[in-house]
C-alpha cells in the first residue's frame, strides 16, 4: 500500500499545557486533522517543528520537500501521550531543560494560543501490515511481538 508522506500537515494549536513534573510539561495540542489523524494508541509518534524567532511556519509538501524561497523548519519526532479524536486533540510530554534546543527553548515560554507545525501518518498502515505479517509467522510466543506505527 502507497501512502503520500506526510500524510497529514498542519498547524496546531497549544490549548492547554500541564506540570507532570517539575522538568516535564503535558502540551494538549488542537488541529481539525487530529480528528482523523489515524493514531491509534499512545506511544505513537507525532512529528512538530518550529520556525526560527521572527520567521512565519511553514508546512513541508508531500515527500517532505519545503516550498521554494523558504527554509526548513525544525522538526523533533514526540510519543503521542493521549489521543482524544472526538475532540481533535494530542497530548505530548516535553522536557522542560532551559534553552538547550530549539524545542526546549519552545517548550519554556510557549502557553495556550502558540501554535507549532505538525506532520505525521504516513507509516502507521505499513507498520500495521509488518505486525501481521510477523504474529502470522507464529514463531514468536503470543504478545511477544509488538509492532507500533510511526509518523
Amino acid at each position: 500500500m502507497t501512502r503520500p508522506f506526510p500524510l497529514h500537515t498542519g498547524i496546531a494549536e497549544v490549548t492547554a499545557v500541564t506540570e507532570v513534573t517539575p522538568t516535564m510539561a503535558r502540551f494538549t495540542l488542537t488541529a481539525p486533522a487530529f480528528a482523523d489523524f489515524g493514531v491509534e494508541e499512545p506511544g505513537e509518534i507525532i512529528t512538530l517543528g518550529w520556525c526560527d524567532e521572527g520567521e512565519e511556519l511553514v508546512l513541508p509538501l508531500r515527500r517532505w520537500p519545503f516550498p521554494k524561497g523558504t527554509r526548513e523548519q525544525h522538526w523533533r519526532n514526540y510519543t503521542v501521550r493521549a489521543y482524544r479524536p472526538e475532540r481533535a486533540e494530542v497530548d505530548v510530554d516535553f522536557f522542560l531543560h532551559g534553552d538547550a534546543g530549539r524545542a526546549a527553548a519552545w517548550a519554556e515560554r510557549a502557553q495556550p494560543g502558540d501554535c507549532v507545525c505538525f506532520a505525521g501518518g504516513g507509516h502507521s498502515p505499513a507498520m500495521k501490515q509488518v505486525r501481521d505479517h510477523v504474529r502470522a509467522q507464529r514463531t514468536f510466543a503470543r504478545g511477544a511481538v509488538q509492532v507500533l506505527g510511526y509518523w
